[in-house]
């Protein structure tokens, strides 16, 4: 497979992936908050009334924090390709978590979603220069970062089609 070939599809693989990992996860975002809430009111005692909210803040400050030492930690591991598993794996084994719902270990695995973010952008970024020439490096990065922040048009789709319409709210309090 010729050089220029092989960079697209990387370039592409990484793009689709990428969209299909946050397409999961902002879709969980968008369900987290209700659901907590109601093992809440079930179970006080289990998890905060706003978890959700709490746990992305929480996301959020460990993504900030780590930001700084990134690049530092992705040159100490072996290559890019670990980092961007170990980055995507945080994200997969948060969501094993909300099996077994408890304040503790949600807001340990929100703030390891944060690093995980982290790792994975920075992976993410290393992929892309190591798979582009300074010929390539802008199509590649757009086909990338297009595909990638497609994940949003996808998941707007896939919450369309999922949450209830107005009127079977109305109808279903009755």
């Amino acid at each position: 497979m010729r050089e220029a070939v092989y960079d697209l599809a990387c370039s592409t693989l990484l793009g689709l992936g990428n969209m299909f990992m946050f397409m999961g996860y902002d879709s969980q975002l968008t369900f987290v908050e209700p659901v907590l809430h109601s093992v809440h009111d079930r179970s006080p005692d289990t998890i905060d009334a706003h978890a959700g909210f709490y746990g992305t803040l929480i996301c959020v400050l460990f993504f900030d924090a780590k930001q700084i030492p990134r690049e530092i930690i992705t040159k100490a591991h072996s290559s890019v390709q670990y980092t961007l598993l170990i980055g995507s794996l945080l994200f997969t084994v948060q969501l094993v978590t909300f099996q077994f719902i408890h304040f503790l270990v949600y807001y340990i695995w929100c703030a390891a979603v944060g690093v995980g973010y982290a790792l994975f952008y920075s992976g993410h970024g290393g992929y892309l220069t190591e798979h582009s020439t300074k010929k390539t490096i802008h199509r590649n990065s757009a086909l990338s970062w297009g595909l990638a922040t497609s994940s949003m048009i996808a998941g707007g789709f896939i919450l369309a089609l999922t949450a209830r319409k107005p009127f079977e709210l109305a109808d279903s309090a009755a």
